[in-house]
């Protein structure tokens, strides 16, 4: 769920932000989005202020400057120059900026045919530039030559995400890339990587290199997972961090070896702070700064007297300065005596202590190095908790141990609504679902997902659809009514709870009847006792009143089951809601941009595309209908082993058997 209004100094740039860049001196901010390029002032005051300081897209004083070269995906500060910053356009542009000069776009780049990624400085030569594009290319361009300086491609590689050079090595860069990979590159050797790590399962959106140790690199991607390696030895990675979304930007805080800054992807928002996780630690953050509405999609930390300052930016338009003194930390809360059942009937409990006075801003020696796995033991109702094992690493966290103690041995029941976001079910539900209002009733769709969902046991979900099928016919009555037309004797009205579980019944008669039993309750919706098989007499007025109250109540029932299972993750459910629904009360366009974003991410990692273009078609947003007019990749393998054809096409070549499985191409080359 969103975060609340932000009490620090914050400053609202009105519409959604990319990316942020610090200033050499620390005291102003860049901020690059699609509708937005901005300068901010960072005033060293008591507290911290934050003002505009410069609009760099005059608007329509300027027209010069409107055009799609002040759009930015990124936006990078030079390290040493107060007057430049280079911005990644996102219409395959990489510009740089001269805030002292009449020209401000003094160089513009349009050697890229996709859009710009990421641009990167080189740290010991501030005339050298890096950027990284959906074309699969890094390019180098000398802010004194008006052409790239040279150009390196992985051959029939994936997208670059991101690329951070070495602080130690000039020539030495890393590159992260959509198929998992992490390629690393010497500027003297362009034609082929120095190493391959394979670090992610699915795209990796972000990379950056330890500022202080040699050789250490943070990546985080798409799996929900920040890995740090020592690429001289990068066969596992020595971390590991499970976040709770997709990581977008990692950032080492500066004099704290061990602490690394998270933010989440904006695609898949479900976490809209910022954390900042020690390595030491990793189960949960020691830093969150909180704040902004939708995705963080920027982290920097300050510089020089602002050294104790985190800025993030957010899509919603916001850039906010945090005190590390005023994040929240979530240690302070942890539950220190967890308690489960074993299927033996016997209770596993941990009685232990957590150390709430620890300080993440108390610098510790660094921890580079791979942790050993340490038994968790069992520990029995009433009895004393073991005394910690004796650490193999500098620093041990004052609750990890504590942790590693929490053995939950439970038994799991048939169902559990709880458990998570099942990708099974999300296939099974998105194949199965009926959602199509154009052709089909409201309660005709209801009534197929509620026996969906009973049919595989998820009873919670089975009881939503049947109580919105009810409700709504309900309000669909009172329109009767007005329009003179009766109700019917039958309707669902008459008893709600029979309907309810005659209905679930019915779903479930050829799944296990432990799944229904006894416990299957469901509330009527009236407060009164109505007669079963009796139609209801009322005059339009009576009924006028009662549906009044219907309206209210439905919308408010709706909201209701929108926020719970978005605080589920179980967007697959809110997006059918809202397509069902969207004809009859509307909905926060921001929230439901969001789930829509991340089902349709879901449906994309699960090779859905049937199902992810007809939701595209359905939703109520028009920003997600317009995806289906977007570019679309078409990736050409071999048809019999599905190995890839490389960059140029059989015919082009004049060959006609596969490299790898040296038999003949048929007709299918599309994958």
């Amino acid at each position: 769920s969103p975060s609340p209004v932000p009490s620090s100094p914050c400053v609202n740039l009105g519409s959604g932000i990319s990316a942020i860049s610090v200033s050499p001196a620390g005291n102003l901010i860049v901020a690059g989005g699609r509708d937005v390029l901005q300068i901010v002032s960072v005033h060293a005051t008591d507290p911290v202020t934050l003002e505009l300081f410069r609009n760099m897209r005059p608007g329509k004083r300027n027209k010069k400057y409107t055009n799609l070269t002040s759009s930015a995906s990124d936006v990078r500060w030079h390290l040493t120059d107060e007057h430049y910053f280079a911005a990644a356009a996102t219409n395959s542009a990489v510009v740089l900026w001269n805030l002292n000069s009449t020209r401000v776009q003094e160089q513009v780049w349009t050697a890229h045919e996709r859009s710009v990624n990421r641009v990167c400085w080189q740290p010991k030569e501030p005339s050298v530039l890096l950027s990284a594009s959906q074309d699969g290319t890094v390019r180098v361009w000398d802010t004194r030559q008006e052409t790239e300086r040279l150009t390196i491609t992985a051959g029939a590689s994936e997208s670059v995400r991101d690329i951070d050079f070495s602080p130690f090595n000039n020539h030495q860069f890393a590159a992260a890339y959509e198929n998992g990979n992490v390629l690393i590159w010497d500027l003297r050797r362009p034609k082929g990587h120095e190493q391959r790590i394979t670090a992610h399962e699915s795209y990796v959106f972000a990379i950056a290199w330890h500022p202080d140790q040699r050789g250490v690199l943070a990546t985080g991607g798409r799996d929900c997972m920040v890995k740090v390696w020592d690429t001289l030895r990068p066969s596992i990675p020595i971390h590991t961090i499970q976040t709770v979304s997709s990581v977008s930007r990692v950032s080492w805080r500066p004099g704290y070896a061990n602490q690394i800054a998270t933010a989440s992807q904006p695609a898949m928002p479900v976490d809209c702070d910022v954390h900042v996780w020690d390595l030491t630690r990793p189960f949960v953050p020691v830093m969150t700064f909180t704040g902004h509405r939708a995705a963080a999609t920027g982290v920097e930390w300050g510089m020089k007297q602002f050294n104790k300052h985190v800025f993030t930016c957010s899509k919603d338009g916001t850039v906010i300065s945090h005190h590390v003194s005023k994040s929240v930390k979530p240690y302070q809360h942890l539950s220190v005596q967890p308690i489960d059942w074993n299927v033996d009937e016997s209770v596993y409990a941990v009685f232990g202590h957590v150390n709430r006075d620890y300080d993440p801003n108390e610098i510790t020696p660094p921890t580079i190095v791979p942790s050993s796995p340490r038994s968790a033991p069992r520990v029995m109702v009433g009895m004393e908790a073991p005394a910690p094992v004796a650490a193999t690493r500098p620093i041990i966290p004052p609750h990890s141990t504590d942790i590693q103690r929490m053995v939950f041995r439970g038994c799991v029941r048939a169902e559990d609504d709880d458990a998570g976001l099942d990708l099974k079910l999300v296939k099974f539900f998105g194949e199965q679902y009926v959602l199509d209002s154009s052709t089909h009733k409201l309660d005709y769709c209801c009534s197929c997902n509620a026996k969906t969902a009973a049919s595989v046991g998820k009873r919670t979900v089975a009881h939503t659809w049947l109580m919105l099928s009810h409700l709504f016919d309900a309000v669909d009555v009172k329109q009767n009514i007005e329009n003179g037309e009766p109700s019917q004797p039958d309707s669902p009205l008459n008893s709600p709870t029979q309907f309810l579980n005659t209905e679930l019944l019915n779903a479930t008669q050829d799944t296990d009847e432990a799944l229904i039993g006894d416990d299957l309750w469901v509330w009527p919706l009236y407060p009164e006792k109505v007669e079963e098989q009796q139609p209801i007499q009322s005059t339009p007025e009576d009924m006028l009143t009662l549906n009044e109250f219907l309206d209210q109540e439905a919308v408010a029932l709706v909201n209701e089951l929108l926020e719970y299972y978005a605080e589920k993750s179980d967007v697959q459910m809110c997006c059918s809601i809202v397509i069902l629904l969207k004809d009859r009360m509307t909905f926060d366009p921001l929230r439901v941009h969001q789930w829509f974003a991340s089902y349709l991410d879901i449906l994309l990692q699960l090779k859905l595309w049937d199902i992810a273009c007809e939701l595209i078609g359905f939703s109520p947003d028009e920003s997600v209908r317009n995806m289906n007019t977007m570019a679309t990749t078409l990736h050409l393998g071999c048809g019999r082993c599905s190995k890839p054809l490389g960059a140029d096409p059989p015919m082009a070549t004049h060959k006609y058997n596969c490299e790898y499985c040296t038999q003949p191409y048929n007709q299918c080359l599309v994958l």
